[in-house]
């Protein structure tokens, strides 16, 4: 599945600070719940993210499948960040 600019940046944030609940993730990226909510569904439904909870809140991680995402992704704009230089 192709992510929006957006959810790619959310699931790049969540592979490096995973275990932050949506709240955190919403006032760190300055981004609204409504957005931080709609991405969790994608990623969850594309097995991207998985959630555990514990007590009172839900906390964010990454799968291997989103792992493998955030990597080539990664790779991908250290590429053509060479390639512009």
């Amino acid at each position: 599945m192709k992510l929006s600019k957006t959810n790619l940046k959310l699931l790049n944030f969540i592979n490096e600070n995973p275990g932050l609940t949506q709240s955190e993730i919403g006032a760190k990226l300055n981004l609204s719940k409504g957005t931080i909510s709609t991405f969790i569904k994608i990623a969850k439904n594309s097995n991207y993210v998985f959630e555990i909870k514990k007590e009172t809140k839900i906390k964010l991680h990454p799968t291997r499948s989103g792992k493998n995402l955030f990597l080539e992704n990664s790779l991908k704009n250290l590429i053509e960040n060479k390639k512009a230089k």
